[in-house]
């Protein structure tokens, strides 16, 4: 079938992402659009993990099926890798060694900040804005930074995040836009 318009494979890796991989899916058919979404990011997963599963040899040969114009790999993680108490600058030299191997494969890389939870402490927010500092000055040479946290909920807003940790819809939607505005779709 021919399509509204040829686009980007997304791959999506690290936090769970499940909505707002599925409101980007919306969001392009809502604009006459087609995309195509193949998300391999794994709850509860670290850094370190999401590198040793982008270092097996068939990571990247499946990643799209023909007829694609582009292909894309989302970078995202962090928040496990805080929960085990893992360095910021670890968790981005592994997620910067992704970028390398997914660029390596032809694939262009975005990678996306860490969004800290109301829960967290000052300490907690410290330690993920280092990680975002990271991300942002981008010295890995990522193709797209995709800020994550420019949505990060208030904690007097508990629409934003019901649990404490958990985005609400509404703040996926907005991780959403901000993802397909990085990578051009």
């Amino acid at each position: 079938p021919a399509l509204s318009r040829v686009v980007t494979k997304v791959h999506v890796g690290g936090v769970n992402t499940t909505s707002y991989v599925e409101l980007m899916a919306s969001q392009a058919l809502a604009g006459g659009e087609t995309i195509y979404i193949n998300n391999r990011g794994i709850s509860s997963q670290t850094t370190a993990q999401i590198l040793a599963r982008a270092q097996h040899v068939d990571y990247f040969a499946d990643f799209a099926p023909p007829g694609y114009r582009e292909q894309w790999h989302i970078i995202a993680g962090r928040t496990n890798d805080h929960a085990n108490g893992i360095a910021p600058a670890q968790s981005y030299a592994n997620l910067a060694a992704v970028v390398a191997l997914t660029q390596a494969a032809g694939i262009k890389a975005a990678m996306m900040t860490c969004i800290a939870a109301v829960s967290m402490t000052a300490d907690d927010i410290a330690r993920m804005a280092e990680f975002n500092g990271y991300v942002t000055g981008n010295a890995c040479g990522a193709d797209a930074i995709i800020n994550a946290a420019s949505v990060t909920p208030t904690p007097s807003n508990l629409t934003d995040e019901p649990d404490g940790t958990h985005l609400s819809d509404a703040k996926h939607a907005d991780v959403a836009t901000l993802a397909r505005a990085a990578i051009g779709y």
